[in-house]
């Protein structure tokens, strides 16, 4: 990371997660440093030369920010815009090739080049989601408080209840956790975190499913429009169904 050793001061660049490929263009500068948080592909590192170059300026959206190490200041400004990004980082060069890829903004067929892998974390992250077996759920579902029930939103697959919604309920079966972009099994990350959104529209261009991610890398697809309130009755009519 390239710090103006003068004063301390970091240097921060967002700009929209649809514009990675773009990156390319500066993978060869050092002490770069990438990352994903809201939507975003934050850098940090640049020096002041760095911070005001034309291939900078020329990223679509981008945003500029220098840090005291506590939050990002717009350049000139006296008041902080924003706080520090909560992102995992990752050297530049460990996501982007050596040349510039071909990316076609309309095709989204890329899970050959970024299926994901996943690695354990010690990060404790909250539990969002989790799969539990249909028997199970209906032992505890008619004994739980309506109230118990109402944060979760729920589908089946294959005789197995894919729950959404904290707190998670306390069953057996595997939890995750939710990057912003996909549900990734409790315990693990992607090895390079700024991927998710690049993995999730490679899976789901079209953003109509929840992704997961198992510990294996392996993914699976849910409609959105599949997933009802969790209740009695749902479960009932579910299993009349099924």
């Amino acid at each position: 990371m390239e710090v103006n050793s003068a004063n301390g001061i970091t240097y921060y660049v967002s700009v929209p997660e649809q514009c990675l490929n773009e990156l390319a263009e500066i993978r060869h500068w050092p002490g770069l440093e990438v990352g994903h948080a809201a939507d975003c592909i934050w850098i940090k590192g640049q020096n002041p030369n760095l911070m005001d170059s034309p291939a900078i300026r020329s990223l679509t959206g981008v945003k500029r920010y220098t840090s005291n190490g506590k939050h990002l200041f717009e350049p000139e400004a006296l008041l902080p815009a924003l706080e520090l990004p909560k992102v995992s980082w990752s050297e530049m060069k460990q996501i982007l090739p050596i040349t510039r890829p071909r990316y076609n903004p309309n095709y989204f067929g890329l899970s050959e080049t970024l299926k994901p892998t996943l690695v354990r974390t010690s990060s404790v992250q909250k539990s969002k989601a989790q799969m539990v077996s249909l028997e199970s759920l209906e032992a505890y579902v008619f004994d739980a408080p309506g109230i118990r029930l109402t944060p979760i939103v729920w589908t089946v697959l294959n005789r197995m209840a894919i729950l959404i919604g904290s707190p998670v309920l306390p069953l057996t079966g595997k939890t995750f956790w939710h990057n912003g972009t996909l549900f990734i099994q409790e315990g693990f990350d992607l090895e390079v975190p700024v991927l998710a959104p690049f993995i999730r529209n490679s899976h789901d261009p079209a953003h109509t499913h929840n992704v997961f991610i198992e510990e294996d890398g392996s993914h699976k697809l849910f409609p959105i429009v599949n997933f009802r309130p969790l209740s009695r009755s749902s479960f009932n009519r579910t299993m009349a169904a099924i």
